[in-house]
């Protein structure tokens, strides 16, 4: 059920770790050290999606020679852990660009420490059984999106590719399993969403894929000022991201800014 997503989510993930940037070596001094080998550091990470950091780290096994410990916490979407993270509850976590104008526009104590081209894969989706074929269809209908989510504003791109807005249809912001429940119960038009809840919604319930964004949302990785001021949690986040990088990536980086990455052997890209 969920290979679908897996499979979008191998390409939209690894694909695009070339144009990740961190910003932790440009603004943080301390991160040039590399961790102590028994670090008693935890850090805190958001998890927003089923197919987030924490199903790489664990496939591949890397979480088991990290130098520091991990602790991973659950979301339905990005909102919540934007909310987590501003009141000090995670240090960290990965997900849409929508979250960023959140903190442009409110001058939050947070910070976008690393980017990636592409989010996970979304689609705006309709029941099995909808006659809706076109974008322009849904014009003074109801469509369903996680308010704040990286696919809002995916979505306000698709209306305005379409020739409508905002105010051309009705928004329901509904949680990823009102949703779908709210799709396949007719109460609303269409659904945007990302992965694996597109392809569940596809593969179980027979979905079907109206359009998908022009570009995909940015995967931005997110940090509060609090952690970034921690000495320990700033090595282990610089960690944290080199970790994800493909090998011979790792190779063009400074020993010393790489921390226990670069001194890590096992092979990090057993997907």
């Amino acid at each position: 059920m969920l290979l679908s997503a897996y499979l979008r989510f191998k390409i939209c993930w690894r694909a695009t770790w070339p144009l990740w940037i961190s910003l932790l070596c440009m603004t943080s001094a301390s991160a040039a050290a590399p961790l102590a080998k028994e670090s008693q550091t935890v850090l805190r990470v958001g998890v927003v999606s089923r197919l987030g950091q924490d199903l790489w780290f664990k496939a591949s096994g890397e979480d088991q020679h990290l130098p520091y410990t991990v602790q991973w916490v659950n979301f339905d979407a990005a909102p919540p852990a934007m909310d987590a993270l501003l009141a000090d509850s995670i240090d960290t976590f990965w997900g849409g660009d929508t979250p960023a104008v959140f903190l442009a526009y409110n001058q939050r104590d947070a910070k976008v420490v690393a980017a990636s081209e592409k989010g996970l894969f979304g689609a705006l989706l309709v029941a099995k059984d909808s006659p809706i074929t076109t974008v322009e269809q849904l014009k003074g209908k109801k469509i369903a999106v996680y308010r704040g989510s990286g696919f809002h504003n995916s979505l306000l791109s698709i209306l305005q590719d379409h020739g409508l807005s905002a105010d051309d249809v009705q928004l329901s912001y509904l949680a990823p399993a009102e949703g779908l429940a709210a799709l396949t119960q007719g109460r609303v038009a269409a659904w945007g969403i990302w992965d694996p809840n597109a392809a569940i919604a596809e593969k179980t319930f027979g979905a079907r894929i109206l359009t998908t964004p022009r570009t995909f949302s940015l995967g931005l990785q997110f940090a509060s000022q609090k952690t970034l001021a921690d000495k320990g949690k700033s090595q282990a986040l610089q960690d944290f991201l080199f970790a994800q990088l493909p090998r011979d990536r790792l190779a063009t980086r400074a020993p010393a800014t790489v921390g226990g990455a670069a001194k890590r052997k096992r092979p990090i890209s057993a997907l």
